[in-house]
């Protein structure tokens, strides 16, 4: 497990809860300068907390922020020695992180499924892969805004010329043990909100994520 990194990403929602299950794995959380009196507690040696300054230029729906502060992240990662870097939004939790480490492919990507909900796309919560290749695709991301573009949109078009280039021809899709074992939690909802409830959205079971193929 000591290659992989959980990465948080984004403003701090709940720096120690978002640790909370993570004492023993080594966690990069990236967020902005401007959040530094948010942090009172950081006292686990195995925890980094980055304060990245915040880009100019947002982007659409804060994209730019959010590719930004991943590749600082990735960055560490790869100065750490990292070989596995798992992306995970700052407002979501890991609730059982053996579960998640037993379901994931380290020489993969891997995303929690393919959503048919407006066209398709990668549900962005959390995702990871080689950290190498993690960063090769963050820093290389040159993106056109197109009418109705958002983020995902976006990011999923982009990881698929990504793996084009580099003949990726299938994902590893973690929806099935996400749900089984309720690995992940959203922070800003109640405590009870978790990843079993995925199984109900219809838009996430499709032949895309059975299959493990992105077209």
């Amino acid at each position: 497990m000591s290659d992989v990194c959980i990465i948080g990403q984004g403003p701090n929602y709940d720096y120690e809860k978002f640790c909370l299950n993570l004492h023993d794995v080594d966690v990069i959380y990236s967020t902005w300068e401007n959040e530094r009196n948010t942090f009172q507690h950081m006292n686990n040696p195995k925890h980094e907390v980055l304060f990245n300054t915040i880009p100019k230029d947002p982007g659409i729906k804060n994209l730019n922020l959010q590719i930004y502060s991943i590749l600082k992240g990735l960055e560490r990662s790869m100065e750490m020695g990292h070989k596995f870097s798992f992306k995970v939004r700052n407002d979501m939790c890991i609730l059982d992180y053996k579960s998640l480490y037993s379901c994931l492919q380290i020489d993969s990507f891997n995303f929690i499924a393919w959503t048919t909900h407006a066209g398709g796309y990668f549900l962005d919560y959390v995702f990871g892969g080689p950290t190498d290749l993690m960063y090769e695709f963050f820093s290389n991301i040159s993106y056109n805004v197109t009418p109705g573009d958002f983020p995902e949109r976006i990011l999923t078009r982009e990881f698929i010329k990504f793996f084009k280039k580099n003949k990726i021809e299938e994902v590893n899709y973690i929806l099935k043990p996400a749900i089984e074992s309720s690995i992940f939690s959203l922070g800003r909802h109640t405590p009870n909100y978790n990843s079993k409830k995925w199984e109900e959205s219809v838009v996430f079971s499709n032949e895309y994520t059975s299959n493990g193929t992105w077209v």
